[in-house]
C-alpha cells in the first residue's frame, strides 16, 4: 500500500511541475514584445492664423535625429522590442504641413523653385522611455527646429513638447502610436501658432 501511494504522490507531483512549465513559459510569452514600426501622422489642431499677404513658401522637411529609434516597448526582450519610425518622413511631414501653411495662406511651392520664402522644419527628437514600478510610467518629448530664410534675413526658432503619463500596463501598439503622434503634433502646433514666425514670412 506504501508503494501505491508513493506512485501517487510522484504523479502529482509530475503534473504540477508540467503546470508550472506552462506558466513560466506564458508568462515570459506575455512580457516578449515585438517591435513597433510607428508611422508618423499627427492631427494638427493649431489655428490657422490667416496672413495679411500672399507668399510662396519653399518648404522641406527632414529628419535630423541620429538614429530612428524613438524607444523601447519593454518587456522581457526590451534591447529588441525597439519603438521605430518608417524610413523616409518627410514625405508624409511634408503633407501635413503644407495642408496647414495653405489654410495660412502661403503657397507651398518645390525647394529651389525660386519661393519667396524658403521654411526648413527639422524632426530634432522624438523619444519613448517606460518606466515606474506600481503603475507603467510612459514619457515621452518631442522637438522641431525651424530656419527660416527671407530675403536676406533668417530666424530659427525651437518648439518642444514633454508628455508623461502612467498606464495600469504598458500601451499597446495602436496607443502608442497615439502618445508619439500626439507629442510631435503640439510640437508641430507650436511652429503652426507661432505668431512671430508667421508675422516674418508674411510681412
Amino acid at each position: 500500500m506504501s508503494g501505491f501511494r508513493h506512485s501517487i504522490h510522484t504523479g502529482l507531483f509530475a503534473v504540477r511541475t508540467i503546470v508550472a512549465v506552462i506558466g513560466l513559459s506564458l508568462a515570459a510569452m506575455s512580457c516578449a514584445r515585438s517591435p513597433q514600426v510607428v508611422d508618423l501622422a499627427p492631427e494638427l489642431t493649431g489655428p490657422p492664423g490667416n496672413i495679411e499677404g500672399p507668399r510662396t513658401v519653399e518648404l522641406s522637411v527632414r529628419d535630423d535625429r541620429s538614429s530612428k529609434v524613438i524607444g523601447s516597448r519593454g518587456g522581457l526582450y526590451a534591447a529588441t522590442s525597439t519603438i521605430t519610425t518608417e524610413n523616409d518622413i518627410s514625405p508624409g511631414l511634408t503633407e501635413l504641413l503644407s495642408q496647414k501653411l495653405e489654410q495660412q495662406g502661403f503657397t507651398i511651392v518645390s525647394p529651389g523653385s525660386g519661393g519667396e520664402v524658403k521654411l526648413r522644419v527639422e524632426l530634432q527628437k522624438l523619444t519613448y522611455a517606460l518606466g515606474g514600478s506600481v503603475l507603467t510610467e510612459v514619457t515621452l518629448s518631442a522637438s522641431v527646429g525651424v530656419t527660416c530664410t527671407k530675403g536676406g534675413d533668417t530666424l530659427t526658432s525651437r518648439y518642444g513638447t514633454n508628455h508623461k503619463e502612467e498606464f495600469a500596463s504598458a500601451p499597446d501598439e495602436k496607443k502608442n502610436s497615439e502618445l508619439i503622434n500626439m507629442v510631435l503634433g503640439k510640437s508641430l502646433d507650436q511652429m503652426l501658432g507661432d505668431k512671430e514666425l508667421r508675422d516674418f514670412m508674411s510681412k
